[in-house]
């Protein structure tokens, strides 16, 4: 068997260069599948990484929900607060000026 060459040389020559362009056409193909797998596991990645940022986000949204009804609820337990406080100011205000009220201010 002829090996493989550029130079072939010789009667056999033709053979050789016939060898090579046939290791060339595998090598060629070999490449062509490796890129063909390249591109898919490219397109894979992509969608994963789309899902996981889809996720995040979705996440992100469930959060921020939980986090501004964490808010209102602390908003309205304040309201609550200074509405109490608010009230116990007129009541003392009022018995203030009962126990000053007797004495002719």
């Amino acid at each position: 068997a002829a090996a493989a060459t550029w130079g072939g040389g010789g009667a056999g020559g033709g053979g050789a260069a016939g060898e090579l362009i046939g290791a060339l056409q595998k090598q060629i193909q070999q490449m062509h599948m490796d890129l063909e797998q390249v591109s898919l596991t490219s397109r894979e990645s992509t969608m994963s990484i789309k899902a996981t940022l889809n996720g995040n986000v979705e996440t992100m949204k469930t959060l921020e929900q939980a986090v501004v009804r964490a808010i209102e609820g602390q908003s309205q337990r304040i309201d609550r607060i200074e509405g109490a406080i608010e009230g116990l100011h007129r009541l003392l205000v009022a018995q203030l000026s009962k126990s000053d009220g007797g004495r002719g201010g």
